[in-house]
């Protein structure tokens, strides 16, 4: 259950346009929007982020978790449930079989997910500092190619 507690860091948090446009305007390469996602959260997105131009693509900004972007909660895990994961990756932890009764468990209980959260942290703070490399200071790129 690790890696699906670590993605509720995205229930704080924000995306550039970028990083899911292919979901409002090209999924899979289909010119279509992503079927998965809310139409509601889709036509909001759209009028942040139009289908190219780079240019405001670095300045925009949208919230992992519109419902409470500042707050950690289980508000993440709920919007799931309704298709308003921001990213597909995201969004797939829903969808997929496997993974839906966690969202679910997850979406539930505030306490679990805290309890959870923080003991899969520690968990990958264990595995990190056993290991040769280091911890990005900006995610979108490695440490040496940041500014």
């Amino acid at each position: 259950m690790s890696w699906q507690l670590l993605t509720g860091a995205h229930t704080i948090g924000f995306a550039h346009c970028d990083q899911f446009r292919d979901r409002l305007y090209n999924f899979n390469g289909t010119s279509q929007m992503d079927p998965s996602l809310n139409a509601t959260l889709a036509e909001a997105l759209q009028k942040k982020c139009p289908p190219a131009n780079e240019d405001e693509d670095a300045a925009t900004i949208v919230p992992f978790d519109a419902t409470s972007p500042l707050q950690f909660d289980v508000a993440y895990y709920v919007g799931l449930q309704t298709g308003q994961g921001l990213l597909f990756s995201d969004q797939v932890l829903f969808a997929d079989a496997s993974t839906q009764a966690t969202v679910k468990q997850l979406a539930s209980s505030q306490q679990l997910f805290f309890d959870q959260f923080s003991q899969s942290m520690i968990k990958l703070t264990s595995v990190v500092s056993n290991q040769t490399g280091n911890i990005r200071k900006h995610c979108s790129a490695f440490n040496d190619e940041a500014s």
